[in-house]
């Protein structure tokens, strides 16, 4: 019976959803697309699997953007996930709020030792690319971080795709710093 229950549980996991907790850590963003299904049963049901409690919260207001940071500190604390939807809506400073906050956790397992469990997923209504530069959805910050899971389009067995923000080649870095060091000296930076 226990057996059973265990592989019905691990079936209603959608494939991309275990993969990105399979590769995930505490300090790295979960991001998945609506498009792909909604993933809050999945999420909820390797949350239980885990010992974890879900919380869930829309950002479509101020409001809520403050509460996603307060439970973000709780969940880091306790172990928590935290699951938050409408991140187009989110404000630019919030999302940056939430990479620092990431950013700058240190897993300390003797006074928190259910943080390693904490994950942070971050649900979109369509396919984000992590490495558009144009009117992203997320920072840099958040999405150098990162993890971007979904179902690989045209697939007949459901495989899942994981993706990472590439790293920005150097001579175009180098090229950028340049022409801010010229924009500085001029006095329009």
């Amino acid at each position: 019976l226990f057996l059973s229950h265990a592989v019905k549980m691990s079936k209603s996991v959608l494939p991309h959803i275990q993969r990105l907790y399979e590769n995930s850590e505490c300090r790295m963003p979960l991001i998945c697309s609506l498009a792909d299904g909604d993933p809050l049963n999945s999420i909820e049901a390797l949350a239980k699997q885990k010992g974890c409690s879900v919380w869930h919260i829309a950002m479509d207001c101020p409001k809520n953007e403050q509460n996603a940071l307060d439970y973000l500190d709780v969940g880091l604390q306790n172990g928590d996930w935290v699951y938050l939807t409408e991140n187009e809506k989110a404000s630019p400073q919030t999302h940056r709020e939430i990479a620092l906050q990431l950013l700058t956790v240190v897993p300390n397992p003797k006074s928190f030792p259910k943080r390693e469990l904490f994950r942070l997923w971050m649900a979109v209504k369509q396919e984000v690319d992590l490495n558009e530069n144009v009117n992203p959805i997320f920072p840099t910050l958040l999405s150098h971080n990162a993890l971007y899971g979904r179902v690989r389009p045209n697939s007949p067995t459901g495989k899942s795709k994981l993706t990472k923000k590439k790293a920005v080649e150097p001579s175009i870095m180098s090229g950028e710093h340049a022409k801010r060091l010229s924009r500085t000296d001029q006095g329009r930076d």
